[in-house]
């Protein structure tokens, strides 16, 4: 069940992946064409602008590589740990480049010299961003999944039952991740009792604007009754005044 939701889920999210590694890529080209650049222009320190242009160069082709190796599911735990780390001290790397960059251009003076670097920077955060929110997304996909299946339970178990009678086993039987069920049975306790919390909010909210409305009302007729008294009141005086 949900096979279309959970297809169109994944092709989202490859989706978005694929375009923020792009986007990621296209902002390490362009700190290894500035750093090259500053190389000969001359900003900041030639020696630091070539190293950090090699390792920019290092980190663009090794993404590249494990990109290419990511499908190989039988690396050892030591690989996987050493992967791991590699690209933390590469993402230092590349925030190291970023404040290298914008400082020499704001140090050297030249206006003219500070609008790539600065315009690069937002770039980047921009691109960390949106690499929080995929994996994010990447990590939470599993749990929208067993919040749908745990919502459409019935219909799993009569699945099961009719799948069950023709001798057949269901391609997906409804089960869930323990965990994610642990978690969505808490979120749901925590929304109902929200839900409820708020209906009751509105619903005092809305006996008091009745209870409002009624007071002005009967405010409003007491008014008028006065009015008319005193309007009866005036009226027969000054028929006694014109009976003198």
């Amino acid at each position: 069940m949900f096979l279309y939701t959970r297809a169109a889920i994944d092709k989202i999210l490859s989706e978005l992946k694929r375009f923020c590694s792009i986007f990621i890529n296209s902002i390490q080209a362009l700190y290894i064409g500035y750093l090259i650049t500053a190389i000969f222009i001359p900003v900041g320190i030639p020696v630091v602008n070539g190293i950090l242009a090699a390792l920019l160069l290092g980190y663009f082709i090794f993404k590249l590589v494990h990109r290419a190796d990511k499908k190989d599911t039988n690396k050892t735990k030591s690989v996987k740990h050493a992967i791991k780390h590699t690209k933390i001290v590469l993402k230092f790397i590349s925030l190291g480049v970023v404040i290298y960059t914008t400082a020499i251009s704001i140090g050297s003076g030249n206006p003219a010299v500070w609008i790539m670097p600065i315009i690069t920077a937002m770039l980047w955060i921009i691109s960390v961003l949106f690499e929080i929110l995929v994996a994010y997304l990447d990590k939470r996909k599993d749990l929208l999944i067993d919040a749908m299946k745990m919502d459409a339970a019935p219909i799993y178990k009569a699945n099961n039952f009719l799948s069950a009678l023709k001798g057949e086993l269901p391609d997906d039987d409804g089960s869930v991740n323990p965990q994610n069920e642990s978690l969505l049975n808490e979120l749901k306790g925590n929304f109902v009792q929200k839900q409820a919390a708020n209906k009751k909010i509105k619903k005092d909210q809305r006996m008091k604007d009745r209870a409002r409305r009624h007071i002005a009302y009967l405010n409003e007729k007491a008014t008028q009754r006065a009015k008319k008294m005193l309007q009866k009141q005036a009226d027969k005086k000054q028929k006694e005044t014109l009976a003198k």
